[in-house]
């Protein structure tokens, strides 16, 4: 883990929302979309889907939180493109800054990263995430 990633832990930011290109050596990382999709794939129901998914991700995080070494508790994940599906009607901003408020959030972001914002696909074709108001670093 680099310097400035624990730098970043070790502030006194508002939010710990660590985005990285690729997963980071020494810790374990959920994967978001196989965990909730295993879970809502029997619901038929699609006017309670957004419900069920609600529900569902907040203890798939729950049973997320990690133990580390150096940063003490933790959650990683990975796989975060079903967050952005608009059936699930989920808050994909409100959700990093809640998880990140109350210990280190590291999110395994393949998408493209530019100034404050990540992209899904692409920043010309895609899905556009806003941090400005999360405090985040890009490792």
């Amino acid at each position: 883990m680099t310097k400035a990633i624990h730098e970043f832990i070790g502030s006194g930011s508002r939010h710990k929302l660590i985005v990285c290109p690729s997963e980071l050596d020494g810790l374990s990382y959920t994967d978001i979309g196989k965990s909730l999709s295993l879970k809502i794939k029997s619901e038929s129901t699609a006017s309670k889907i957004s419900l069920i998914a609600q529900s569902e991700l907040e203890k798939i995080m729950n049973d997320s939180l990690r133990e580390h070494s150096e940063i003490r508790e933790y959650i990683a994940i990975k796989n975060l493109g079903i967050l952005l599906e608009p059936n699930l009607k989920l808050d994909i901003t409100a959700f990093f800054s809640r998880y990140s408020a109350s210990n280190p959030l590291f999110i395994h972001w393949e998408g493209d990263m530019k100034r404050n914002k990540l992209h899904f696909l692409t920043a010309e074709n895609g899905v556009t995430i806003n941090l400005d108001n999360i405090s985040h670093i890009i490792a």
